[in-house]
Formats: structure tokens, C-alpha cells, sequence
């Protein structure tokens, strides 16, 4: 009987072992261009725009925290868990939270949730435009 409950045990461990966890939930950039012009690649990527982010709250990954007030302003709640800092917006019937962690000294938003209608980010967007 222990030997069959050391089995079972050792199938599920086994069960719980494979490949690496992809980097999906890593850090990526927002954007990045592939081009075969050095010159072009020695040019910073222009920022993106209020029309770039559209209805998709994960198009703020990637974005610096300077990136991010000029878009929204400064958050309506802004809570700092080390080594993450989450800062939330608030509009009419939604919620987003973006999730920034340090980035070679820059915070950037590593995860971007809206919470509520979807509707909502565009018309959270328009009413912070400058």
C-alpha cells in the first residue's frame, strides 16, 4: 500500500515538471521595430499615441510611468507593494490597474487590467487627453 501511494505521489510530482514557463508575463516592450537601417535603429521609437492604446489595457505594458501620466494624469489611488507599485484610474463604470515594477531605474507597467465595461478605456483615455 506505500509503495502504491509513493507512486501515485511520485506521478503527480512528475506531473508538476516540464518545459520552462514561457516569458510571456515578462517584461516586454511595447513596441519594437526590426529594421535592416543601422540609422533607423539608433533612433528611439516615437512614443506611442491616445489612438495607439485603444480599447486593449495590455497596450500600457511596457509604457514608462512618464508615458503613462501623460496619457491618464496622475492615478486616482496609487498603493506601493515592493517591489511593485499599482496605480489605479478611476472612470465611469470601469476601473483599470497597471502594475509597474522597476526597469533599469524606470518604472514600466508590466500588467494592465480593466476591471468593469470594456467601453470604458476609450472614454478614460479621451477625458485625460490634453
Amino acid at each position: 500500500m506505500k509503495r502504491l501511494a509513493v507512486l501515485a505521489l511520485a506521478g503527480l510530482l512528475a506531473a508538476c515538471v516540464g518545459q520552462p514557463q514561457s516569458s510571456s508575463t515578462a517584461y516586454r516592450p511595447y513596441k519594437t521595430t526590426a529594421t535592416a537601417d543601422p540609422a533607423a535603429q539608433a533612433r528611439p521609437a516615437a512614443p506611442p499615441t491616445v489612438a495607439d492604446l485603444g480599447a486593449d489595457p495590455d497596450r500600457f505594458r511596457g509604457l514608462s510611468s512618464q508615458e503613462v501620466t501623460g496619457f491618464l494624469g496622475e492615478p486616482s489611488f496609487r498603493r506601493r507593494e515592493k517591489p511593485a507599485e499599482i496605480w489605479q484610474y478611476y472612470g465611469q463604470g470601469c476601473v483599470l490597474d497597471l502594475f509597474l515594477y522597476d526597469d533599469n531605474a524606470v518604472k514600466r507597467v508590466s500588467h494592465a487590467e480593466l476591471r468593469g465595461q470594456p467601453s470604458c478605456l476609450p472614454r478614460l483615455l479621451e477625458g485625460h487627453k490634453g
